[in-house]
C-alpha cells in the first residue's frame, strides 16, 4: 500500500526503477577492479580500464583524465573519472575526483561517486608502486544499490 502512495507521488518512480533495473543487469557482484592504463595522448594524459561484468564479455570501461597529480594541480586542471558502457545510458556519468591521500605532497589515492537514483557507483583510484620501480594506479568501481535493484 504505501508503495502505491509513493509512486502516486512520484509518477515516474516505477519507470525510474525499471530503468536502474536494467542498467544494473549485468553487474553481478557489487565490486570490481583493474589497473588503469596510460593512452597517450599529446593534449592530455588519459586512463582506462576495461572492467569485466561476467564470463560472457560484458564490461564497462572507467575513463580518467588529468590524472598525472603534479602537473595537473600545479595547472588546475580537474580530474573527471567517466563510466562508458552502461546500457540505456545515452551520455556516460562523469564526475570529478577528489584526492583523498596525500603522501609527499603527491595524491595516492581519489574518489568519485556517480547517483543514478537507484544506485551509487564509488570510484576510488589508489596509487601502486610496482615492485620493479613505475606507478601504476589501480580502479575500484563500488556499487551502492538501493532497495529493490
Amino acid at each position: 500500500m504505501n508503495d502505491e502512495l509513493e509512486n502516486k507521488k512520484h509518477p515516474f518512480g516505477l519507470l525510474e526503477l525499471e530503468g536502474a533495473r536494467l542498467i544494473l543487469s549485468g553487474f553481478r557482484r557489487d565490486t570490481y577492479a583493474g589497473v588503469l592504463r596510460l593512452i597517450d595522448r599529446p593534449a592530455e594524459d588519459k586512463y582506462i580500464c576495461d572492467l569485466l561484468l561476467d564470463g560472457f564479455g560484458r564490461k564497462v570501461q572507467v575513463n580518467i583524465s588529468g590524472l598525472s597529480c603534479g602537473s595537473n594541480r600545479q595547472a588546475g586542471k580537474s580530474r573527471i573519472a567517466a563510466i562508458y558502457g552502461l546500457p540505456f545510458l545515452l551520455t556516460p556519468p562523469k564526475a570529478e575526483l577528489t584526492a583523498l591521500d596525500y603522501t609527499g605532497g603527491i595524491a595516492q589515492q581519489f574518489a568519485a561517486s556517480f547517483d543514478l537514483h537507484a544506485a551509487v557507483f564509488h570510484i576510488n583510484v589508489l596509487s601502486y608502486v610496482r615492485p620493479t620501480g613505475g606507478q601504476d594506479w589501480v580502479c575500484v568501481l563500488d556499487i551502492s544499490r538501493a532497495e529493490g535493484c
